[in-house]
């Protein structure tokens, strides 16, 4: 042969190309609407929604029709190339079998090209759009709700909620939170089996939702709901009214929520993931209560530093205000610090401002009192509370048998009954700033130096292991996702060849015989890359020869046509 036989190349890709957009189209459209049935029968999709949703279905999905529609495409058009004998007469007119089959070659390649720019940068798009559709967004749905004058109805129809007025609030940066909401004249109802149970008004209630810390091996996007009441009524069936002038925190179960995934990132935004991963939800949820524990544990070091040197340590209360504690040592006492006087018989000494109103009206103003509380032991424990969604580290100081005095004036004399608490006191210095500045990585080492003494911390230990553990199951999502999707580029390439090459080998059986043969080596492919995706996320690279094992089964199988063909 002199030349490249151009014209039939041509004729031969026109015929490819125009088969598999519409063998592509046809699928991916019933594929798309077969995506849509299960959120629709569950009622996470409205039904008008359904073709926005299928309209953002049809690109990712476009990820397995396309090799597939390509290899039905190659197997028709290569067997009416056999069948009609126009495969001989190339043979015949010197043209090879790699000559004819470069077409099938040059469509394989451009299909595998468009797959890659959609795995890449298109479809994880698309993706974050669908999976935001069926998603239950609490904040929003809590302020359309109080606008419309109606109740909503959380933890599985067990809590019923309404407010005057709500209003979202940007959480702030760093904090984990993924929906804050801000309520005044709030009431909710807890409700069994449909009947009220218990009822809690309150005139400001604070709302956030956070990632509940599910499993790492659990894939549902969970959600928790914390709730801080203020100026309570409560009223419960059968056991009265009661009133709390200070705040209530209540927490429970939210519905699933936006999960964050590597699926919805392009490949720049995965590359960065490694300097930033926090911008997984689920990573940033673990960094915050490992940053909320060592700062909580680097405080304690600092309050027991300032007692040895001068028997005492300084807090800050709700108000900025200088709250200076006196005591001889500090100990770890069934998850709280138990503050001890530094002889026996002595007390442990509080000094704070407290503010008097001046008159009875408010505008009055108010005076300052420096005022001085001792207790035979104080309890200073840390408040893991809705405030671990806050920027520092929160205490709340806790003295039974204590006594109140002004500074100055004689302590009071005979049996101290009062039980006071401190509620918002934190360290004069912020250290959870600085700790939440930090990569994730870096505070899984910082927390080293409490997990790995001869006598561990407990309470490091296990954000310390839930941190680590997120951010090994990140880097084994992000080496099986890129992965997956280079095997996914690399099988469409295969599977065109593969229907080409046996359309040619079996020319004389039915074409849909024929596609059997490339069909299910295919399918096989795919089940594979899957389950190969999924081995690495769970066990890491092991998971590779699995997902690349399969790509190489079928080239091996295509290349075992090829030679039974240029036999016959």
């Amino acid at each position: 042969m002199r030349g490249l036989p151009f014209t039939l190349w041509r004729f031969i890709a026109l015929d490819l190309v125009r088969l598999v957009i519409v063998t592509a189209s046809v699928l991916v459209t019933v594929i798309a609407f077969a995506g849509a049935i299960k959120p629709l029968s569950d009622g996470t999709l409205q039904a008008v929604d359904a073709a926005k949703y299928i309209l953002f279905a049809i690109p990712p999905m476009l990820a397995y029709a396309l090799p597939f529609a390509g290899g039905f495409a190659a197997t028709l058009v290569y067997h009416r190339i056999g069948t009609d004998l126009e495969a001989i007469a190339a043979y015949a007119g010197g043209i090879s079998h790699r000559a004819l089959l470069t077409p099938a070659l040059c469509v394989a390649l451009a299909c595998s090209t468009g797959l890659v720019a959609l795995n890449e940068e298109i479809i994880p798009a698309f993706l974050r759009q669908m999976q935001t559709m069926v998603t239950v967004d609490v904040g929003r749905l809590l302020t359309n709700s109080v606008a419309r004058g109606q109740s909503l109805v959380l933890n599985d129809g067990k809590l019923m909620i309404i407010a005057d007025s709500a209003r979202q609030i940007t959480p702030e940066r760093g904090s984990g939170v993924i929906g804050q909401v801000y309520m005044t004249q709030f009431a909710a109802v807890e409700l069994v089996a449909g009947v009220p149970n218990q009822e809690v008004t309150a005139q400001r209630a604070k709302m956030w939702i956070l990632p509940a810390s599910e499993s790492l091996g659990d894939d549902r996007p969970h959600s928790a709901v914390y709730l801080r009441l203020e100026d309570v009524v409560a009223a419960q069936k059968g056991k009265g009214v009661a009133v709390s002038r200070d705040h209530i925190d209540l927490a429970f179960p939210g519905p699933d929520i936006f999960k964050d995934n590597v699926k919805f990132l392009s490949w720049r935004e995965i590359i960065a993931l490694k300097a930033h991963p926090e911008r997984m939800n689920w990573v940033d949820r673990r960094r915050v209560d490992l940053a909320n524990v060592l700062a909580e544990r680097h405080a304690v070091l600092s309050f027991q530093e300032q007692v040895a040197a001068k028997g005492s340590f300084t807090m800050r209360d709700d108000r900025g205000r200088e709250v200076v504690i006196s005591c001889g040592k500090m100990a770890w006492l069934d998850n709280r610090w138990q503050l001890l006087p530094g002889t026996p018989g002595g007390s442990v000494q509080v000094q704070y401002t407290r503010s008097v109103p001046i008159g009875a009206d408010a505008a009055s103003g108010e005076r300052l009192i420096q005022t001085v509380i001792a207790a035979p032991v104080a309890l200073l424990i840390n408040d893991l509370g809705p405030d671990r969604m806050g920027r520092r580290t929160h205490f709340r100081l806790s003295m039974e048998q204590a006594s109140t005095y002004e500074l100055g004036g004689a302590p009071p004399r005979g049996a101290a009954r009062s039980n006071i608490t401190l509620d918002d006191v934190t360290p004069a210095e912020n250290l959870l700033e600085k700790f939440l500045d930090l990569h994730p990585a870096q505070l899984v080492e910082d927390a080293r130096a409490f997990t790995d003494k001869p006598d561990p911390d407990p309470s490091v230990i296990g954000p310390a292991a839930d941190c680590r553990g997120a951010l090994q199951r990140l880097d084994n999502d992000i080496l099986s996702k890129r992965n997956e999707r280079m095997a996914l580029a690399a099988s469409c390439v295969v599977m065109i060849l593969s229907g080409a090459v046996s359309a040619l080998y079996f020319s004389r059986r039915q074409p849909l015989t024929v596609y059997m043969f490339t069909f299910f080596p295919a399918l096989l492919t795919y089940v594979t890359i899957s389950g190969g995706q999924q081995i690495t996320t769970k066990q890491g690279p092991i998971g590779l020869l699995v997902m690349w094992s399969s790509v190489g089964l079928l080239l091996l199988y295509t290349l075992y046509m090829y030679t039974r063909l240029r036999k016959n």
